[in-house]
């Protein structure tokens, strides 16, 4: 009981610092500049204790350490870690497991905002949509990548949101 009054009070102190700054720095090379009120809810290292990951039998859990977990109304948000590549990222290297029966890629696009190369796709599936991204700094070799799952429903809201956070990523030396 304690241990779960003490999470909810960690996750109000995160977002309220999340929502008076309006960045979040990610690892030490990628900052994220957010809109004033996109994140409503915080959950980085004290998702680790919610997942109940068991640092001691898995190594495979030990990679969702460094997982990065935002949660904006129904949308969960899961982001990787930055890190250097030794070449451009592509969507192949996602995984649609959390969206029962994706269907087609219904939008894909590229662009480029300042330095960063930004590369995404929306799938929706029988229980709800994803949102996959690879935003890349060609200058400084580094990626940052992740995906979004929310319902189907509350497309046209997540995906502004998102694409507004994606246009912010800034990659620091």
């Amino acid at each position: 009981m304690i241990n779960k009054l003490l999470t909810i009070a960690i996750l109000i102190f995160m977002s309220l610092m999340a929502t008076a700054q309006e960045q979040i720095k990610l690892g030490s090379n990628v900052l994220l500049e957010l809109p004033s009120n996109a994140v409503k809810y915080i959950d980085t290292a004290i998702a680790n204790s919610l997942a109940k990951i068991d640092q001691s039998k898995a190594p495979a859990d030990k990679s969702l350490l460094n997982r990065y977990r935002y949660k904006v109304g129904n949308a969960k948000y899961l982001f990787f870690p930055p890190g250097k590549v030794s070449d451009k990222p592509t969507m192949n290297r996602f995984t649609t497991l959390t969206v029962t029966n994706p269907k087609r890629i219904i939008k894909s696009d590229s662009r480029k905002i300042n330095d960063n190369f930004i590369t995404t796709n929306y799938a929706e599936g029988s229980t709800g949509s994803i949102f996959r991204f690879v935003c890349y700094n060609e200058k400084q070799n580094m990626s940052f990548r992740g995906f979004i799952t929310f319902p189907t429903n509350e497309k046209t809201k997540t995906l502004k949101e998102i694409n507004s956070l994606l246009e912010n990523v800034k990659f620091l030396n």
